[in-house]
C-alpha cells in the first residue's frame, strides 16, 4: 500500500483544524488553541501529512518534556494508528523512532527540554506540540533539523495553547509575526470531539481574560498591569465571613522570616456546601498570622494555638515546596521536619511549586471566573493578603517582588487553591 491509498476513518474535523491542514504555502504555521480544543490530535494528523508527502524521510515530533511527549503524543499516536487507521507500525524505545514500515512513514520522538540535545537529525519536516512552555531555543534548533535534501517541502508546525504575549511564541506570532508564517485560531467549543460540558467548566474556572486564552486560543496580556487583576473589594472582600464550626482549618504557608505569614482558611465543596452561597470549589480566608523574625518553629506554635481545639495532625498544611531545603533557621534540618515534628503531618505540596503563572491564573479565576462568580473570598482582617491583591504587579515577566514585605500572603493561598483547584490542560 501506497501514501496515497491511505485509508480514511479518522476523527471529524472543525472547520478550524481543517484550514490549518490545509495551509501548505506558509513554511511556518501555529494552531492557536484553547484547552480541549484538539491541538494535539490535530498536530498528529499534520505529521501523518508530512510523511505522505515526504515518504522515506524523518518527520520530527517535538513535545516540551519526555513526560507530555510518552503520556500524550506517542499514546495517542499509537490510538490513532491502531484504531483510526487500522495500521501497523513499530516504535523502538531507545531511538524514540515510530514507524510505519508498510508507507516508509517515519517519525522521531523528540523533547524541548533540552533544545541542544536535538542533534544529529535529518528531518523533512516538524511539529512542535504546546511550544509555549518550550523554551525559545527550540525554534531555531528544530528549524536547524529541517535540511532533508530529498524533501518535497520544509514545514515546520506548531499546535498550542498560547501562554501570552511576553513569551517567544507570542513575539513571534502575534506581536511581530515571522516573516511569511501563519496563525489559525480555534476554540475549545470548535471541536467536535470535545467531551459536552468541558467549555463551562473552563468558565467556571478562568476569568473573562483568561478564558480567551485558554478557551478560545487568543494571546492576550496577563502579565501587564495588577498581577491579581480580577479581585475587588466589594466581590472578593466580605465582612459576614466568620469560620463554620466542623470545618477544618487549612494553612496557607509562605515562608520566610519577616514577615512569616500563615492565612488560615476553610474550604467548602459538594460536600460541604458553603453557607455564602459560593459555588464549590471556594476559599474563605479568615485569619492571619504574621509573625516579625520568626522561624518555623515558632510560627508551627502559633498555628497550633490558633486551631485549637483541631489537632495539628487533623489540620493540613500546604506551604511552599522549597520547605523541603535545609533552612539555616533550623537546627534539625528542613522546614517540612520542623512542621511534622510539631504535629502537622498532613503537608499537601508537590516536588516543585507551580508556574507563577499558572497559579496567578488559579487566583484570578476564584476571584472571578467568566461567569462572573468568586470562589475565593477574604475576611476583612486579613490585611497583608488584601494589600497583596490590590498592589502586586509585574516586574520582568515575573510577579514584582521589590518590596520584601509583599507577596507572602498571597503566594501561601496560591499554593493552597493550586492544590485545591488545578488548571483544567
Amino acid at each position: 500500500m501506497t501514501a496515497s491509498s491511505e485509508p480514511t476513518g479518522l476523527l471529524r474535523l472543525s472547520g478550524a483544524q481543517w484550514r490549518f491542514l490545509e495551509l501548505t504555502k506558509p513554511s511556518i504555521k501555529l494552531l492557536s488553541g484553547g484547552y480541549g480544543s484538539g491541538k494535539t490530535y490535530v498536530g498528529i494528523r499534520q505529521a501523518l501529512i508530512y510523511a505522505a508527502e515526504n515518504p522515506g524521510c524523518h518527520i520530527g515530533m517535538v513535545g516540551p518534556t519526555w513526560r507530555q511527549v510518552d503520556r500524550d503524543i506517542l499514546r495517542l499516536f499509537k490510538q490513532v494508528l491502531e484504531e483510526e487507521l487500522g495500521v501497523e507500525y513499530k516504535y523502538n524505545n531507545n531511538t524514540k523512532e515510530l514507524s510505519i514500515p508498510e508507507w516508509d512513514w517515519r517519525f522521531d520522538l523528540a523533547s524541548a527540554e533540552i533544545p541542544g540535545n536535538i542533534k544529529g537529525v535529518t528531518w523533512a519536516a516538524a511539529v512542535v506540540n504546546e511550544p509555549g512552555i518550550c523554551p525559545v531555543e527550540i525554534h531555531e534548533v528544530v528549524l536547524s533539523r529541517l535540511r532533508d535534501s530529498k524533501a518535497r517541502y520544509r514545514q515546520l508546525a506548531y499546535v498550542g495553547t498560547p501562554e501570552g504575549v511576553g513569551n517567544w511564541l507570542g513575539q513571534r506570532f502575534y506581536v511581530k509575526p515571522i516573516p511569511g508564517s501563519a496563525v489559525v485560531y480555534t476554540s475549545t467549543t470548535d471541536n467536535p470531539s470535545c467531551p459536552p460540558g468541558f467549555f463551562k467548566t473552563l468558565e467556571r474556572s478562568y476569568d473573562a481574560l483568561l478564558l480567551q486564552e485558554k478557551g478560545h486560543g487568543r494571546f492576550v496580556n496577563t502579565t501587564g498591569g495588577r498581577t491579581y487583576y480580577a479581585f475587588t473589594r466589594d466581590r472578593n472582600v466580605d465582612a459576614s465571613l466568620k469560620c463554620v464550626p466542623d470545618v477544618p482549618w487549612r494553612i496557607a504557608l509562605d515562608f520566610n522570616v519577616d514577615p512569616y505569614i500563615a492565612s488560615l482558611c476553610q474550604v467548602f465543596d459538594e460536600g460541604t456546601p458553603c453557607p455564602w452561597g459560593h459555588q464549590p470549589t471556594c476559599i474563605h480566608v479568615l485569619r492571619e498570622i504574621v509573625l516579625n523574625r520568626a522561624d518555623t518553629a515558632a510560627m508551627a506554635a502559633a498555628i497550633e494555638a490558633a486551631v485549637h481545639p483541631q489537632e495539628p495532625w487533623m489540620t493540613p498544611v500546604y506551604p511552599d515546596a522549597t520547605g523541603s531545603r535545609e533552612t539555616t533557621a533550623a537546627v534539625d534540618g528542613s522546614d517540612f521536619a520542623i512542621l511534622r515534628a510539631a504535629g502537622f503531618t498532613d503537608l499537601r505540596v508537590s516536588s516543585t511549586n507551580p508556574r507563577q503563572r499558572d497559579r496567578v491564573a488559579v487566583a484570578n479565576g476564584l476571584f472571578c471566573n467568566a461567569l462572573g462568580a468568586p470562589r475565593l473570598v477574604y475576611a476583612p482582617g486579613c490585611l497583608e493578603g488584601i494589600a497583596d491583591r490590590e498592589t502586586l504587579g509585574w516586574h520582568n515577566g515575573k510577579i514584582d517582588e521589590r518590596d520584601k514585605k509583599r507577596t507572602h500572603a498571597s503566594d501561601g493561598v496560591d499554593y493552597l487553591a493550586w492544590k485545591e483547584c488545578p488548571l483544567y490542560a
